[in-house]
């Protein structure tokens, strides 16, 4: 159960990211809560509420990211119901659906060639995998270029270091780099799923 805190903590850290600077929490959250005006205060009471029955599948700060996307700077206590803002987290929702499927596809197909490429041993297959060279350059540029792994699968390798490539190397897949920050926010998402932790299980 989530309380007026965590939710308020939540909407900060979103505020936060959103704009990219630092905030700072109340040191006596009892006092601070009090304080806040009555109608800020009910508006944390009824959200609070929602996030903890209605919208429990819903990640606070997520929803409250979204909040900024819409209203940017005018995002604040009285807009947390408001129908666009609900409109397009639902629309927002539905493509992050898709979106994550669509990298547990990737992953799992990723992770079924280099299972089957990559003998068994003491050192994990993704990291001889990563290991592996066409030439100069990684085998996993040459496998994504021939489809036999996702892009999705060749950020990973990228982003947990084991595989560096060089200028020449990242102009060769324009697919990957284009959106490359989206797709590594996407990425990040799905990493905290049950499913995708199973899912790379297999060749860690």
């Amino acid at each position: 159960m989530l309380n007026e805190r965590e939710v308020y903590v939540a909407f900060r850290v979103a505020q936060g990211k959103y704009f990219d600077r630092p905030f700072r929490l109340p040191k006596v959250w009892d006092v601070f809560f009090n304080k806040m005006e009555k109608k800020n205060k009910e508006c944390l009471e009824l959200i609070t509420k929602f996030f903890n029955t209605k919208w429990q599948n819903i990640d606070p700060e997520v929803y409250f990211r979204t909040g900024f996307e819409v209203y940017r700077s005018g995002f604040t206590y009285t807009k947390f119901f408001d129908k666009i803002l609900l409109k397009h987290y639902i629309t927002k929702d539905k493509v992050e659906k898709i979106n994550t499927t669509s990298i547990f596809d990737d992953f799992e197909k990723s992770a079924k060639y280099v299972d089957s490429i990559i003998e068994g041993g003491k050192t994990s297959k993704i990291i001889r995998y990563a290991n592996r060279l066409d030439g100069v350059q990684p085998v996993a540029v040459s496998d994504y270029i021939k489809n036999r792994i996702g892009k999705f699968f060749l950020i990973y390798l990228v982003e947990k270091g084991f595989i560096t490539l060089t200028h020449n190397q990242m102009l060769q897949i324009p697919y990957v780099t284009t959106d490359y920050n989206d797709n590594i926010t996407r990425l990040k998402r799905a990493q905290e799923t049950k499913e995708f932790k199973k899912i790379i299980k297999t060749i860690i």
